[in-house]
């Protein structure tokens, strides 16, 4: 048994609808979780990090910077490292650890 030219375009165009109607019930879904409320289980409720656990997050950050200036990377931002060496050093201040001596690798 043959189909029709126009019963087969009809069936092929129904299951592409139903394709792309998934689709973008999917995408378009949706969040399970609240940002508001995920942002207040973050910073507010949640621990709050120790001086000693800020100096270390800043000073990967540090480290980053300081590898994309080297590798002369276009993200690199000269203003943003100062940043993060004066707030590694007012941290390093608030958990008492030294500061080093040099910027100098």
């Amino acid at each position: 048994m043959t189909l029709p030219a126009e019963t087969l375009r009809s069936e092929i165009a129904a299951k592409i609808d139903a394709v792309a109607a998934e689709t973008v019930a999917r995408v378009l879904k949706p969040c399970p979780v609240d940002p508001i409320a995920a942002i207040y289980a973050e910073w507010i409720i949640a621990p709050r990090r120790t001086s000693a656990e800020h100096l270390a997050h800043c000073r990967k950050l540090l480290a980053a910077q300081e590898a994309k200036g080297r590798a002369g990377h276009w993200t690199y931002d000269h203003n943003r490292h100062i940043a993060l060496r004066q707030a590694e050093a007012a941290l390093a201040v608030l958990a008492d650890e030294p500061l080093p001596l040099s910027n100098a690798a």
